[in-house]
């Protein structure tokens, strides 16, 4: 899960960028902002945080911002770290338990990487 993770993260953050490419039509300006953007997009996951830890709650707010790549890997993967934090370790099995599972943010990173696809084709 771990490795499938990652995967889908690194292709939708790719097809993220392919469909940012056209925006820009100077590359100095686009390797300024691109950057900048993503690293906006990333930090919304503070707004779904209490006390330091994830909030069980807000998931029509979670889906929305998992339609960045960024977010939808964070909420995965602070899903998968708190498995991982009480022991019990995330398996195929436990996949789907909680509001925001981590079968949600797989679900996101893959429709991530087709909508940017499909946005860079356009």
């Amino acid at each position: 899960l771990v490795l499938l993770l990652f995967l889908l993260f690194g292709l939708a953050t790719l097809a993220f960028t392919l469909a940012m490419a056209p925006l820009f039509s100077n590359a100095r300006l686009a390797a300024l902002v691109g950057p900048l953007l993503y690293f906006l997009s990333s930090q919304l996951y503070s707004f779904f945080l209490e006390g330091g830890e994830l909030s069980d709650g807000q998931v029509g707010a979670k889906a929305l911002a998992s339609l960045l790549p960024a977010m939808a890997f964070y909420l995965g993967a602070s899903q998968m770290a708190q498995y991982e934090g009480s022991q019990q370790g995330v398996t195929w099995g436990s996949v789907h338990e909680g509001p925001f599972p981590l079968s949600a943010s797989l679900a996101f990173l893959a429709l991530d990487t087709l909508l940017y696809l499909a946005l860079a084709y356009y």
